[in-house]
């Protein structure tokens, strides 16, 4: 069991409590905004983050962090052996984008002076696409999916639509869809996401896809 001092876990706190309110104001607050809604002084504040940038990006951390313990958790506990694994996998991932939607749009939308954080974004996508052609491996073995998207031609131009979509809806949502619910919305991404698997499905995928219900 890992412990914190007082000052990780306030820390912790204003990182939890400032991403909530980013979310629920859906802006960038100033110092003074965030110190009247959290209830603290702006200095308790600046003392762990000194430029609003770097609180950006210790909640776009938290976030990788939780992914990383929800991808590890999923790998150890659930195989994907159908299409609606697959869906209930996506599903799992978009409420937790969901939770972080602000800073996540942030960090995509706004281009930082930071190439630690650009390296580390990189460096993501590389590990997701070895992860993606797993995962596609194992439903064209399972005869889900026919194997040409295993060949580069087919599978680049697939990872970039599908990781295009299973990330950036987070800013299409805010952008064309923040005045509907969350849950409204969501069936119709997920569907979207799915859909990048259309070209592919063999008659056994197709027939577990018009099974789906979103």
């Amino acid at each position: 069991m890992t412990s914190f001092s007082k000052g990780e876990k306030t820390k912790n706190s204003i990182i939890k409590r400032i991403n909530k309110l980013f979310n629920e104001k859906e802006m960038l607050l100033t110092w003074d905004e965030m110190a009247i809604e959290l209830n603290l002084s702006r200095s308790r504040i600046t003392n762990y983050f000194p430029k609003k940038e770097l609180l950006i990006l210790a909640i776009y951390y938290e976030f990788e962090k939780t992914l990383k313990k929800f991808l590890e958790n999923h790998h150890q506990n659930a195989e994907t052996n159908s299409l609606e694994h697959l869906k209930d996998y996506y599903s799992d991932v978009m409420a937790l984008l969901f939770e972080y939607r602000f800073s996540i749009s942030y960090v995509l939308v706004n281009p930082m002076n930071d190439k630690e954080l650009r390296s580390h974004i990189n460096s993501t996508y590389s590990a997701n696409k070895v992860r993606l052609y797993e995962r596609v491996t194992k439903l064209c073995q399972m005869g889900i999916l026919d194997e040409r998207l295993l060949l580069d031609d087919h599978f680049d131009p697939f990872t970039f639509q599908h990781t295009n979509l299973l990330t950036t809806w987070v800013i299409s949502y805010r952008l064309y869809d923040g005045s509907q619910d969350f849950s409204e919305m969501k069936p119709i991404y997920l569907k979207g996401i799915l859909n990048c698997y259309l070209p592919y499905l063999t008659k056994k995928g197709q027939s577990q896809f018009e099974g789906l219900i979103f």
